[in-house]
């Protein structure tokens, strides 16, 4: 994508409190950019009945963030549109003016194929990884019947870099940098006893984990704020090097550090009676876990703390699973399974006060059928499932409109349920030949919820209801449509108490793929073909949630600005096609392929969350900002197996 010529030889700043400094180059490069390499090697020896296993991996890849730009959208008051009165032209740029006097270009994004410009400047920065890791697993046969192992885990993980927002965004550019650097260690013991009608499995884990978490925020100013009718620097680029303004006047480093001791203790039982001519199996499980996280702040917004911050979060619980299954035939299975599992708790990393949040806890329940028919070259497997979380993790921005890198992770008080079907089939049609498909439907509640300004925790609201179209003197422009009216006695109890509207994340209510393999024997090695087309309705992401606007008993009223993301969703086509097994003498076997990701070019928006002047209290989100899936990429490797 061809950049505007201003940000070469530059250097984004750093904080001198940084473990990773930005070296100068060209930060004009193109969006989008992922380059990647990395090694496995793995030896495995049996020695009688001991099997040795050992396994070594690093990988390094650098990525370029994507493309940020403006979403100028008909649909007035929508989050893509909630204030009219933005429009471009379906040719060249367009100049818009904020409410401040502010102005800046915005090309117009084409939904029918990527963008092959950028109009203004923006920082292109990057990520990069390092990961590297040790497994080593001993398997020893005791008897016939008892199987003793050892798992062992070492990992180094590092990330680092940053993004920013673009211009058509707001004529302030948020940043946002961090370095991350992760040590883990786990070993895990287990014993596997099988007999004819029973089988038992019990183990121990441990688990511990070295953070060292260093985050950087700020903004550069692109055009002058507060001035009316002066213009942006030429190509609407930033207007002051080095591009960076802090959100405090010491700067927005934040850094802090977290050990994890993580302790478990498993056991699991499946018997199949002598009863149904053994078409019955049941599976029990039950895990003893106790977790501990303990964090330290030693430097918050570029100033070193004379005493620094701590928190902790501690959980000891148990946590059963059953499943019965019934063998109705050789080639059909029904099953009914419920589990409960938990997420730990931890330390509000972005949060001014850096306190803990806690553990989050599921629920589910599972029933289905799996089966495969005429003379198993069908197979057809449907599962309805319900699950529960309670006190969910929620990370929610507490101060959007004057530092967005701020915010704080709540325990929603309001319980998360969720309810679904899942339906895969997949038929061999001729011998290699092979065609499949599957569709998912997950229905999830709308959960009303209070933030206590205080306490900073949740609450569940008494006696409000959102009001529906209708005249409303305390409203803006008459209307309190989609208001919430909030009863006198949650007024008294939380003073200034904020009141979102939560939705599911991540899980498109509809979601569906369809997938054709064909496989072929040819002189030398086996060629293979693949297609894939994934395809889903809109799913909440980034901003999962919805400011209401408050009117009280007495009739007043606020107007914040509205969060909630309509969500994205997916269209793709990706193919593969190569030659595998080709001989290579002495055993060793090669493979060659070519691959293509989103076929069509099909674009897709990747993100969508709110944007605009985000430090003018007049118009803070007059337009959402987006990010589009990768475009149509192409690549082709040959692997060697020996």
């Amino acid at each position: 994508m061809p950049r505007y010529e201003l940000l070469q030889n530059i250097t984004p700043v750093s904080s001198p409190y940084s473990s990773f400094h930005w070296k100068t180059g060209d930060y004009d490069k193109d969006f989008r950019q992922l380059k990647t390499y990395g090694d496995r090697v793995a030896v495995e020896r049996d020695f009688g009945d001991l099997n040795i296993f050992y396994a070594y991996d690093n990988v390094w890849a650098k990525d370029d963030q994507a493309f940020p730009q403006i979403l100028v959208s008909p649909n007035v008051g929508t989050i893509e549109n909630p204030n009219g009165g933005i429009t471009v032209p379906p040719t060249g740029p367009a100049t818009i003016f904020t409410t401040d006097g502010s102005r800046y270009q915005q090309f117009p994004l084409d939904l029918d194929k990527y963008p092959d410009r950028a109009p203004f400047a923006i920082p292109s920065l990057y990520f990069i990884t390092k990961n590297r890791g040790h497994v080593l697993n001993l398997t020893y046969g005791a008897s016939d019947s008892l199987t003793l192992k050892s798992i062992t885990g070492l990992r180094r993980s590092i990330n680092y870099g940053g993004a920013v927002t673009s211009l058509g965004t707001s004529p302030v550019q948020a940043w946002a940098s961090n370095y991350l650097d992760s040590k883990v260690f786990s070993q895990e013991l287990q014993a596997i006893y099988t007999t004819t009608n029973f089988n038992i499995t019990v183990g121990g884990i441990y688990f511990y984990e070295d953070v060292r978490d260093e985050r950087d925020s700020g903004f550069s100013t692109n055009c002058p704020a507060g001035i009316a009718g002066v213009p942006c620097t030429p190509g609407g680029g930033p207007s002051r090097a080095p591009y960076y303004s802090p959100f405090a006047p010491n700067g927005g480093f934040i850094r802090q550090f977290s050990k994890t001791n993580a302790y478990a203790a498993y056991g699991q039982a499946s018997w199949t009676p002598s009863v149904l001519d053994e078409r019955l199996e049941l599976t029990a499980g039950l895990r003893y876990s106790d977790d501990t996280k303990a964090a330290r702040r030693d430097i918050f917004n570029g100033v070193i703390l004379p005493a620094q911050l701590r928190n902790e979060a501690k959980e000891k619980r148990v946590d059963p699973a059953f499943t019965a299954k019934v063998k109705l035939t050789e080639d059909i299975n029904t099953y009914v399974r419920y589990a409960s599992g938990f997420r730990d708790g931890g330390a509000n990393v972005r949060s001014q006060v850096f306190t803990a949040y806690d553990t989050e806890v599921l629920k589910s329940w599972e029933i289905g059928l799996k089966s495969q028919w005429f003379d198993r070259r069908v197979t057809f497997n449907i599962a309805a499932f319900k699950y529960k979380v309670d006190d969910q993790q929620q990370s929610i921005q507490t101060s959007p409109a004057t530092n967005p890198s701020i915010s704080d992770t709540f325990n929603v008080s309001v319980p998360y349920k969720a309810k679904g079907l899942e339906v895969e089939l997949s038929a061999r049609i001729v011998p290699g030949l092979t065609i499949a498909g599957n569709y998912t439907y997950v229905d999830s509640n709308k959960r009303l919820i209070g933030i206590d300004p205080v306490t900073l925790t949740t609450f569940k609201p008494n006696g409000t209801s959102i009001l529906p179209s209708g005249p409303c003197a305390a409203a803006p422009a008459g209307n309190c449509a989609g208001a919430l009216l909030v009863s006198p006695a949650d007024i008294a109890a939380h003073p200034g108490a904020s009141f979102l509207q939560l939705l599911g994340v991540g899980a498109a209510r509809h979601a569906g793929s369809v997938s054709v393999d064909f496989s072929q024997p040819i002189d030398p090695g086996v060629f293979n073909i693949h297609f894939d087309w994934t395809r889903s309705s809109k799913m909440t992401c980034c901003a999962p949630y919805k400011l209401l606007t408050v009117v009280n008993a007495t009739g007043t009223a606020a107007s914040p600005s509205p969060r909630y993301n309509p969500g994205v969703f997916t269209n793709r086509i990706n193919m593969r096609t190569g030659i595998s097994e080709i001989p290579l003498g002495n055993g060793v076997k090669g493979e060659l392929a070519f691959w293509v990701k989103n076929l069509l070019n099909h674009v897709d928006l990747g993100q969508l969350f709110p944007a605009g002047n985000g430090l003018s209290a007049a118009q803070p989100y007059p337009q959402a900002a987006t990010y589009l899936q990768p475009p149509r990429t192409m690549g082709g490797e040959f692997r060697v197996q020996f």
